[in-house]
């Protein structure tokens, strides 16, 4: 019905659900309250049913019915968001189509991790951003698990040198520690007040690389409200693996028109060690690229149209 009267996309909640109800709809998770035990409780809810919500009748969630320090706050936390809105649109479209969870436990990206098995104060985005929030009232710091593998944060591009261990966090209450998985390319964009005036902006990629020195991901968009995109064709994917210094970017599904106007425009690339003092686009040398004091390397003004295929080297 909401199909046929409003044409578009919608989205729709069943407070009781079962199994293969998912096909059609999304579970509504049990009312919680505003306080710090039941932000920890609603990690382990989100992990499980991937959605959270606020009850009718509660004190209003919208960030500008807070103070000026909250509101400022809120919006780090969503420019965040917002930069990462292609990776989690890219993990939402492989949730619909081969049910892939979009919020996931740290365990499932490490299963033989039995420390990671038994973590329900951190989660992950896909296998490629874990997220460690602070859980607990007037702390600015948080204890944080790392597995055996190569993570960088997200803000800085630092690497993080502990492995298999846990660790302190700095977590003052204007952040969120974020951190990129070695091995991921994730996809982002420069965010802007909403998603619609978002849309066109311009795309970048965070290569983070592994131990191994590689990294891969993949990148889904269309036009965001149309029913059937896939079963019709109307929608792009974007291939991209990092190997041996070279990253390829291939646009593997390419029947959306509306790629032809977008951009990958920065590429910030993590682990390269040592860093590279020349990059090639295509054959073509390419200067404008930096290594900042973390060592990541900036690599700005691509300018490249995000719907054509693109090698990347750096040595």
């Amino acid at each position: 019905a909401t199909k046929e009267a409003i044409g578009q996309r919608t989205y729709a909640l069943s407070r009781s659900s079962f199994l293969g109800l998912g096909d059609w709809v999304t579970h509504l998770l049990g009312d919680n309250f505003s306080n710090w035990p039941n932000m920890h409780r609603s990690i382990i809810g989100v992990l499980q049913f991937n959605i959270n919500h606020k009850g009718n009748g509660h004190v209003e969630q919208d960030p500008t019915a807070f103070n000026g320090e909250i509101i400022e706050s809120t919006k780090k936390a969503l420019t965040v968001r917002y930069t990462l809105l292609p990776y989690l649109y890219s993990l939402l479209a492989r949730h619909e189509r081969w049910g892939d969870t979009v919020a996931r436990p740290v365990w499932s990206a490490f299963p033989t991790d039995s420390v990671a098995l038994g973590i329900d104060r951190q989660f992950m985005w896909g296998s490629g951003i874990l997220i460690s929030p602070v859980l607990d009232e007037d702390q600015t710091t948080v204890q944080a698990y790392f597995p055996d593998s190569r993570f960088y944060d997200y803000y800085t591009g630092a690497e993080v040198s502990v492995r298999g261990n846990w660790t302190t966090l700095d977590a003052p209450l204007d952040f969120i520690n974020v951190h990129v998985h070695g091995g991921s390319i994730i996809v982002t964009q420069v965010p802007a007040l909403n998603t619609d005036a978002q849309r066109n902006n311009p795309l970048g990629l965070i290569l983070a690389l592994d131990d191994n020195g590689e990294a891969s991901g993949s990148y889904l968009h269309d036009d965001e409200v149309s029913f059937d995109t896939v079963a019709n064709r109307n929608y792009f994917i974007a291939q991209m693996a990092a190997a041996n210094k070279t990253l390829e970017y291939v646009a593997w599904m390419n029947q959306y028109p509306g790629m032809g106007v977008m951009i990958v425009d920065t590429i910030r690339l993590l682990g390269a060690s040592p860093a590279p003092t020349s990059i090639t686009v295509n054959g073509e040398a390419h200067t404008n690229f930096e290594v900042v004091a973390s060592g990541e390397v900036v690599i700005r003004g691509l300018n490249h149209t995000a719907n054509v295929d693109f090698v990347l080297q750096y040595n």
